[in-house]
């Protein structure tokens, strides 16, 4: 409407409030379960699949308990086949969830990021973070979605007791209570998937304890702060090469640590060993492609995680496990305070194992050597980040004899790493943004942004790729912001009627 501000939405990530629960079998009944002392059956779910025309239908039949839908040791083999886990999840409440298209009509239809964070009160669905801003020079956070209250009695980051009935959601929190900011003193919002609470935030808050590692975050003010004190306003291109930042302030901090006790370790050892300890004591912190601390650091940390796990549940632990980013920082995070001073419970079992923190790492230091031996050779210029941390996408058919080439791109090296601003995962990379978006709020605002691969997914199609060299040089389009000019450019048009 006229006098009024253009308003610029992004969801950050998704934050889907889902928690499991142990729930007990009767031995006697296979399809009954106990809770308080009473046996309960479970709920039949028919579920039917049917693949291409013609083809048998395949009928099974899943089951639902009071906590919510059951999975056993057929889809997890690590639960007991005494037990079931149930699944608690937010979207299978369909009472709460009436009207899920009307919350985002109203943020649709918001002139200013006020009427956003109130249009956002009504959605349920999905949990998201959502960032705001609009050409009058308001920004806003606002969580949407609904949160669930749980018994306060059982421990939040494990699965609840489904022998009990209080481990069923015992309602919702007020979404006036829910995390929203408008205007901060700051003068800037920063979301990078991290926990938005405080260490010692209350027990109500406690949806908001798992989050990724902050690295990203901070790395992100610390750019912003030294931009702000320097040209004392943000200038927008500047601001935009932060996406591109591969620096992990994790790895800064731990490397020359942790390094330290490899170059101990490794004193009357031979020089590969020793090039090894001073690639990671030496490493900044910058997963640059150039870089050769970056792969010996990263397969040291890897090492010590996974040697943590073990000592602490006696079993080995799955990659996936033992790197998943909330557990991995716990550890991390607790490692660096062992190493500067302070003492910790998660290391506790390390020290009741081998007396000392040192020794686990110094153990780790040996087998990250052995990894990178194996992996890349023993030669340091071998180690470089880049000839490890490539992106190649690839289609379905990037496998098949003869034509599979025709799905796949070609290897390019990529910066970066999970805690970097410029997140890319895995050795190859198999984790990462798929989008850069940048909106300048003038009026009417500047809208920009990139794909990581293009806009067709036609094999062979001229806009296969189109977007992957810019993707890789940090660049992005315009985007028309004018509807009718948009129309007038539009190569084909088609319209949907009732």
């Amino acid at each position: 409407r006229a006098g009024c501000s253009t308003i610029w939405i992004i969801a950050t990530r998704f934050s889907v409030v889902v928690v499991a629960a142990l729930v007990s079998i009767d031995k006697e009944h296979k399809n009954t379960y106990i809770v308080d002392g009473k046996k309960i059956a479970l709920e039949e779910w028919p579920q039917r699949y049917c693949l291409g025309k013609g083809k048998k239908c395949i009928e099974e039949t899943s089951y639902v308990s009071m906590f919510g839908p059951v999975i056993n040791h057929d889809f997890e083999p690590w639960i007991d086949k005494n037990d079931l886990l149930a699944v608690q999840w937010t979207g299978f409440r369909t009472e709460q969830h009436k009207y899920v298209s009307l919350g985002f009509v109203k943020l649709a239809q918001a002139h200013n990021v006020n009427e956003a964070v109130d249009a956002i009160k009504s959605i349920t669905l999905p949990g998201v973070n959502l960032v705001l801003a609009d050409t009058s020079g308001n920004i806003a956070y606002s969580y949407a979605g609904i949160v669930p209250t749980r018994d306060p009695t059982q421990h939040h980051y494990l699965p609840l007791d489904g022998r009990s009935s209080s481990s069923r959601w015992q309602g919702f929190l007020s979404r006036s209570d829910e995390p929203m900011v408008i205007n901060p003193r700051a003068g800037y919002l920063v979301t990078a998937n991290q926990n938005i609470f405080s260490h010692d935030t209350g027990p109500a808050y406690n949806f908001g304890q798992q989050g990724a590692p902050p690295y990203r975050a901070m790395r992100i003010k610390e750019r912003i702060e030294a931009s702000l004190k320097a040209n004392k306003v943000l200038n927008f291109e500047e601001l935009s090469t932060i996406q591109l930042d591969d620096m992990s302030l994790e790895a800064k901090e731990l490397a020359p640590l942790l390094g330290g006790i490899c170059e101990e370790r490794f004193t009357t050892k031979d020089k590969a060993r020793k090039a090894f300890a001073q690639a990671v004591k030496s490493f900044d912190g910058r997963f640059s492609t150039d870089s050769r601390g970056a792969l010996p650091y990263d397969l040291l940390t890897k090492k010590i995680l996974s040697m943590t796990l073990a000592n602490a549940l006696d079993t080995d632990i799955p990659d996936r496990v033992a790197y998943f980013g909330q557990i991995g920082f716990n550890i991390k995070d607790a490692l660096y305070k062992e190493l500067t001073g302070k003492s910790t419970a998660i290391f506790a079992e390390a020290k009741n194992h081998n007396g000392s923190v040192y020794h686990l790492v110094g153990n780790a230091c040996e087998a990250a050597f052995k990894d990178i031996v194996t992996t890349a050779g023993s030669s340091s210029w071998k180690w470089r980040w880049g000839r490890h941390h490539y992106l190649q996408r690839q289609g379905l058919l990037a496998k098949a004899p003869l034509v599979g080439g025709f799905f796949k791109d070609k290897k390019r090296e990529v910066a970066g790493s999970a805690n970097s601003p410029m997140a890319e995962s895995g050795t190859p990379v198999v984790y990462g943004a798929n989008l850069r978006f940048r909106a300048k709020m003038t009026t009417p605002p500047e809208l920009f942004a990139v794909i990581d691969s293009g806009n067709s997914g036609t094999v062979g199609d001229k806009n296969l790729l189109d977007q992957a060299s810019l993707w890789h040089e940090g660049k992005s389009i315009k985007l028309q912001g004018n509807w009718e000019k948009a129309q007038e450019d539009a190569a084909v048009r088609f319209s949907l009627e009732q």
